[in-house]
């Protein structure tokens, strides 16, 4: 397995966010509208987060079905 660099994963993970925070931010003022805007700060994070959760869960489900499926086929 190839090693990635930190600052790259690091890079990633914040560009990551920045798409999370960007869409929380739209579907906010999409739900809410503007007018209340400054209040919104803990909403669009709170959003933005479970977003990230969200995509975590889907890689860990997924690498774990990767490791059933390997621990499997070493069985067969």
């Amino acid at each position: 397995m190839t090693e990635i660099d930190p600052e790259v994963r690091a890079k990633e993970v914040e560009n990551r966010v920045e798409i999370y925070v960007h869409a929380a931010k739209r579907m906010v003022l999409d739900l809410f509208g503007p007018e209340a805007a400054h209040d919104h700060n803990t909403a669009v994070i709170s959003l933005a987060a479970a977003m990230a959760n969200l995509e975590a869960g889907h890689i860990m489900a997924d690498a774990q079905d990767r490791m059933t499926q390997a621990l499997n086929d070493g069985e067969a």
